[in-house]
Order: C-alpha cells, then sequence, then structure tokens
C-alpha cells in the first residue's frame, strides 16, 4: 500500500498542470456531497453559551419577581372564584379596589417583647383604622394597632401577640389550606394546628394573608414556609416555621391598604 502510494504521488508530481487540474475537479464533483454532510447538520443558531450576559438576574431580583408572581397567582385564584360566583348567580358587579396610602416609616422597634414600625401619615391619618392592613415590597408586612393625630403604629406580622387569618398554597393546588398565623417574636411567624395526615406541607410554600372583611379583599403574600417538622407536644400535627418575604429593618416606605376611600384620598 505504501509503494502504491508513493508511486503514485510521484506521478502526480510529474503530471502536466492542465491534468491535475482536472483530476482535482473530478475529486471534487465526486466527494462534495460527502464534504458537506456536516455543514448540514450544524443548527443554524446555536445556542448561547452558558455564561452569555443577561442570562441571570441577582437574588434580590429573584425574590422580587416571585413575590410578584405569587401575588399574582392569587390575584388570579381569586378572580377566577369570583367570575365563576358571577356567572352562577348573576350577581352584580364587584366594588372598587381599596385606596393606598404611601407612608414613611420614621421608627422601627424590633425587640424580644416589641415588633413595631411608627409610619408618618400626615393629614391623612383620618382615613386609616386599628386594623388596616399594611404592606412592605408588595407584601403583608402587619396590620394597624394605633392610630394617631398625623402617625400610626403598625405591629408587624412576627411579633408574639399578633394573629392573622392566613392561608397555605401547596404547589400546583388552586384552594389555600385555610389556617391562622402567629408571630414568633423573631423573624419569623407560626403555624400550628395542622394535622399531618391531611396536608403535606413542604417547605417553600407560599404563606398568604387571607381575605377579610372590611380589611383585605384578595389574599396577599406574607412569606414562604421555611421549616416543617411534627409538634413537639401534639406530634400528630404540623410544626411550621414562615420566613416573612419582606425584610421591614430595611425599609424606608409601607403602604397602607384603606378599605372603601373617600373621595379626598384619591385613586
Amino acid at each position: 500500500m505504501f509503494f502504491v502510494l508513493l508511486t503514485a504521488g510521484i506521478l502526480l508530481q510529474i503530471t502536466a498542470h492542465d491534468t491535475t487540474k482536472i483530476l482535482g475537479y473530478r475529486f471534487q464533483q465526486l466527494a462534495g456531497p460527502v464534504l458537506r454532510i456536516r455543514r448540514t447538520v450544524e443548527p443554524s443558531n446555536p445556542l448561547p453559551p452558558k455564561d452569555s450576559p443577561g442570562q441571570f438576574v441577582s437574588q434580590a431580583e429573584y425574590n422580587k419577581l416571585m413575590t410578584r408572581y405569587n401575588n399574582e397567582h392569587a390575584e388570579l385564584l381569586a378572580l377566577e372564584k369570583r367570575y365563576s360566583e358571577l356567572a352562577r348567580i348573576r350577581t352584580s358587579l364587584p366594588k372598587p379596589g381599596p385606596g393606598l396610602i404611601v407612608a414613611e416609616v420614621i421608627q422601627t422597634a424590633i425587640t424580644p417583647n416589641q415588633r413595631e414600625l411608627t409610619l408618618n401619615l400626615g393629614a391623612q391619618a383620618k382615613f386609616v383604622k386599628p386594623g388596616y392592613y399594611v404592606m412592605g415590597n408588595d407584601t403583608i408586612i402587619g396590620t394597624i394597632s394605633d392610630v394617631f393625630k398625623s402617625t400610626a403604629r403598625v405591629r408587624l406580622v412576627t411579633d408574639g401577640h399578633h394573629v392573622l387569618p392566613a392561608g397555605i398554597l401547596l404547589e400546583g393546588a388552586k384552594d389555600y389550606i385555610p389556617t391562622q398565623i402567629n408571630g414568633a417574636g423573631d423573624d419569623t411567624c407560626k403555624i400550628r394546628l395542622l394535622p399531618r395526615k391531611d396536608y403535606d406541607i413542604q417547605t417553600g410554600n407560599a404563606v398568604f394573608a387571607m381575605k377579610r372583611t372590611g380589611f383585605l379583599e384578595t389574599p396577599i403574600l406574607i412569606g414562604k414556609v421555611s421549616a416543617v417538622k411534627p409538634d413537639e407536644k401534639s406530634p400528630l400535627l404540623w410544626d411550621v416555621t414562615v420566613q416573612p418575604a419582606c425584610d421591614v429593618e430595611t425599609l424606608a416606605t409601607a403602604t397602607v391598604i384603606v378599605m372603601d376611600p373617600p373621595d379626598e384620598t384619591g385613586p
């Protein structure tokens, strides 16, 4: 084989240029389809490299987007139920939504015995009542406990004396697990008295403040389940720890949800 190839190479070297040009042209005609096979199988739009800029967002931005997603999902569920009921009994259209008052946080009291904020409401304090819900970063952070001439005090959901009706939304579920959420006196909240045999609670499940007549008309996110285990005193029940989605110690402003606001508050 070696001598055959060597002889062929020598012959090509001494062959006239016109002849080798014709041989090259014939080879291209015969082998061209084979050489083009690789080009046809390559993707026309190759995927960008994994480390391409713009493919990732920061953790803070991700948490913000997830908060918005959870609230939008809760609102969608509420709308589905509302319009199903409207279609069934042909009731009147829903009432206009609540008003919002944005206030400056002028004091933060975070101690083992007290977890509160003080808001500067100014002249709009007259529209605020105890029990109204307060939001921070689009999540429920507490309720109004006291109202003064131009300020109001907010009791945070993590306060050890705070209790709210709540609902847990399992992954892929359309109905909430009704429960109540209690402040733990630290940076978390607690949910108890849920039978283990009835509910498969998992870390990461979203927890919402539920609709409350005169105070809240649509579920709004509080936080997510950060830990779940059998209750030490009652092993047949769950001991659920909830981590609020908002870090209240960094808040500069908070929003009070005012139900059925008068015209003076604006839209």
